[in-house]
């Protein structure tokens, strides 16, 4: 080889390292985004276990749905960048700066956990047990300017509402989103660490997102919680995260726990959370999971009703998808299309216990 090729040798050379170096580089260092893609639809009559108490099989079957989530690459991030079904979204909107990955890991799994004990309670007391109790509604946090801004603060719990007892946050809420604004409230409050009770009376104003509504302007959650429940259920989740599966759990332990097909013999998948009160909430990722209930071949996908539309254009017309705002709603849906939900007798029970079916 003559020395003038040399050069030219090293530059072939050091060309192709850069080139790998680029790549590899492009698939192991993380970019400050995070994709959404399609996960699966899962039947969750496998995650419910039963230990005591009625067990019923049917034939339907409750699908909940996932996501996959996850920091990108330059690689991932491009390829997101042109796929519908993926979101690209910046870290900060996903994992604050604060919350290290391990951390975000651990408090999906946590919503997951409460999420799971919701829905046991809600199926429960909608079976018409005493499942869930509390001693209040715990003041989290107050709005500057707001009605309770003078009168109330964090850590105080209000008992009651005009000689009513509160045991659970929701009850407060349903009250006040039943006044009008302008209306006056007597609330019993307890001080903050449990010292003594002292009454207010507060006037409401105006909800900002419904001005027909009073509004105290408090965030809540319910004191000293619990949760009593009369069969013991275990609830699993492999690794899955995130409160989005509460519906999906709610519908397949009522099904479990009762005579009849609630799904009516199809395959119906489910988002949505679920509240102590029974209220469906909103989630995250919802063109993504229609993907996965698409792929599936889901008959039906319940989804909350803010999220219908989102859902629909994702989707197409091969699944018929409907919006809920309850367990009330959702279980109205199932009945009209023919899903039987009836609580056994106490000689049903009894028979199913002894004999583990």
């Amino acid at each position: 080889m003559s020395p003038s090729r040399k050069p030219f040798r090293w530059l072939v050379w050091f060309g192709l390292a850069g080139f790998v170096a680029a790549i590899v580089a492009g698939f192991s260092i993380p970019l400050p985004y995070y994709t959404i893609a399609p996960g699966q639809a899962l039947d969750v009559r496998p995650f419910v276990k039963v230990e005591s108490g009625p067990n019923d099989h049917s034939e339907g079957q409750f699908f909940l749905t996932t996501v996959s989530l996850g920091q990108a690459n330059l690689f991932q991030a491009l390829a997101g960048w042109v796929d519908s079904s993926v979101d690209v979204i910046e870290e900060s909107a996903i994992r604050p700066p604060s919350v290290s990955p391990d951390e975000l890991t651990k408090l999906n799994l946590e919503q997951m956990a409460n999420s799971k004990q919701i829905a046991l309670g809600v199926a429960f007391e909608y079976l018409g047990y005493d499942a869930i109790s509390g001693d209040g509604a715990k003041i989290v946090g107050v709005e500057k300017g707001s009605p309770a801004d003078s009168f109330l603060r964090v850590g105080e719990v209000i008992t009651a509402v005009n000689g009513a007892v509160v045991n659970d946050h929701f009850q407060l809420v349903k009250i006040v989103r039943a006044t009008r604004p302008g209306s006056r409230v007597a609330l019993d409050v307890q001080a903050v660490g449990g010292g003594g009770e002292r009454r207010v009376d507060i006037e409401l104003g105006s909800n900002p997102t419904n001005v027909e509504q009073g509004f105290l302007g408090v965030q809540l959650s319910t004191h000293n919680l619990r949760f009593d429940f009369p069969y013991k259920l275990k609830l699993e989740s492999e690794r899955i995260g995130g409160p989005s599966a509460g519906l999906a759990y709610t519908l397949q332990v009522l099904d479990v726990l009762t005579e009849g097909d609630l799904a009516a013999g199809r395959k119906v998948a489910v988002t949505g959370t679920i509240e102590l009160d029974g209220t469906v909430g909103e989630v995250g990722g919802v063109a993504q999971k229609a993907v996965a209930v698409r792929d599936a071949k889901a008959d039906v996908f319940l989804v909350p009703s803010a999220e219908r539309e989102a859902v629909k254009r994702a989707i197409g017309k091969k699944v018929e998808v409907v919006g809920v705002d309850s367990l009330t709603d959702a279980i109205a849906v199932l009945e009209r299309m023919g899903g039987k939900l009836r609580p056994m007798s106490a000689d049903q029970v009894a028979r199913s216990v002894r004999s583990g079916t």
